[in-house]
């Protein structure tokens, strides 16, 4: 699931199955961001799960334009057991905010309200493994294992869209977090980075100005700029 802040309530009921909330408004956090857009999340290895997580091993960066947070919205001590204490829901935060984040419900007025808003730390990004939702029960398969879910919750969608996928470890992200859904562990790893080829393209007038300005302009101002200063010293 890429949410964003005001999604549809029909994606939030089945979030609600697994014990999954999208929070009210959209994170800010003063304490890491891209300058000068506190909505604009920044989040750096020490905010990544810890120990990591096989999708986020070895993460350095990760950025998220405008994200709501995931909270889960069950205690521990109500999920159900297995009849070998194995939890039907096992959340797990991939990423989340600084202490000195919230989740602000007007961004016209960027300040946190201790009354009306939630502060941080708050998650951004959760992995759910499960073996039942909340309202059902657990199925084995022919071996006698549990048939389990995969899911990951992210509260953003910007960062995998084309204008930031390729942004630190963004890419890196989305793609070992679709491996990890379909249980290609083998395949999660940090991908190296591709050099993007980068052409300056001008039309005739604009080469002869960048020509003529080189050879002519530039020489010319260093030269009066040295006349000058001869002329003073004399």
């Amino acid at each position: 699931f890429l949410l964003e802040p005001g999604s549809p309530v029909t994606f939030l009921r089945i979030l609600a199955l697994y014990g999954l909330a999208l929070g009210e408004g959209t994170l800010v956090d003063t304490s890491s961001f891209v300058a000068p857009n506190p909505l604009f999340l920044q989040v750096k290895n020490t905010n990544l799960q810890i120990p990591p997580h096989e999708i986020t091993s070895g993460f350095d960066v990760l950025y998220f334009p405008g994200a709501a947070y995931v909270g889960v919205s069950i205690r521990p001590d109500t999920v159900p057991l297995t009849p070998e204490g194995r939890p039907y829901v096992m959340p797990t935060s991939l990423a989340t905010t600084t202490l000195y984040s919230w989740a602000e419900t007007d961004a016209e007025t960027i300040d946190f309200d201790p009354d009306n808003e939630v502060g941080g730390v708050l998650p951004i990004a959760v992995a759910v493994e499960a073996v039942a939702d909340l309202t059902g029960s657990p199925i084995m398969d022919d071996a006698g294992q549990y048939i389990t879910a995969n899911l990951i919750v992210v509260g953003d969608a910007d960062f995998a869209s084309n204008g930031f996928f390729a942004s630190a470890k963004n890419g890196d992200f989305f793609v070992n977090s679709v491996n990890w859904l379909v249980r290609d562990y083998e395949l999660i790893s940090i991908r190296p980075k591709v050099k993007a080829t980068r052409e300056l393209v001008l039309t005739r007038s604009e080469r002869d100005f960048v020509r003529w300005t080189g050879w002519l302009l530039m020489p010319a101002l260093v030269s009066v700029a040295g006349i000058w200063i001869a002329w003073r010293r004399r």
